[in-house]
């Protein structure tokens, strides 16, 4: 298969689940908050957006989006590209924040959210900085793993930066105890977002420092 018809597959398949999703997602709400016994959305607002679902709803709905992209990804690159390695490093990207974020589902809580800012430990906002702090270096470190060229212990190095810098965004609450304001508000997001930046330009650094290590 060609690449251009992989990416309308991917597409064509993207497009699919968001036309289920956007039809059904009321009624997965309710299944989900009847099989875990947490609420999943304020108001009884259960075909709504993202606004109008509590922080566990978000996390109790992302491995649905975690699947799609693990079904999405694996032709182009683990057949395609026969990167097998890569395609678990990729599909990690994803699934690491999700399981620090329901081991945590008490943090990242409705219960976490200021009155004086309507802010809380949003698991959608950290689960996105994570994927983008250190989600490259996690995937990098996998892919190497499917080239027998490369040292082993680079790849794993690699992975081990990359899952360390994924996993600090997740831990807001104690960034939280570390700073003298509070995180739980708008310049606290933009400290978080900065955080981000910073961690990503470090593995990016330690990256080519282990190259020279390893003498790459």
């Amino acid at each position: 298969m060609s690449g251009g018809l992989e990416v309308m597959e991917a597409v064509g398949v993207l497009i699919l689940f968001a036309v289920i999703s956007a039809k059904y997602r009321g009624s997965l709400r309710r299944g989900l908050e009847c099989l875990s016994g947490i609420k999943t959305v304020r108001g009884g607002v259960y075909q709504g957006g993202l606004d109008d679902q509590t922080y566990e709803g978000i996390i109790l709905e992302t491995p649905f989006v975690v699947l799609i992209i693990a079904l999405v990804s694996y032709y182009p690159i683990a057949v395609s590209m026969q990167n097998f390695p890569g395609y678990v490093g990729f599909v990690m990207w994803f699934f690491f924040p999700f399981l620090i974020l329901l081991l945590r589902i008490r943090t990242f809580s409705d219960s976490s959210i200021l009155e004086w800012t309507g802010i809380g430990y949003h698991p959608a906002y950290c689960f996105l900085l994570s994927i983008f702090a250190g989600g490259y270096s996690t995937g990098t470190g996998f892919s190497m793993l499917n080239f027998p060229g490369n040292p082993v212990g680079l790849a794993y190095s690699m992975i081990m930066v990359g899952l360390i810098a994924q996993a600090i965004p997740l831990f807001p609450d104690y960034i939280n105890k570390m700073v003298p304001f509070e995180i739980r508000s708008k310049s606290g997001y933009k400290f978080m977002a900065i955080l981000a930046v910073i961690l990503f330009f470090t593995t990016w650094f330690i990256r080519i420092y282990l190259q020279y290590l390893f003498k790459i």
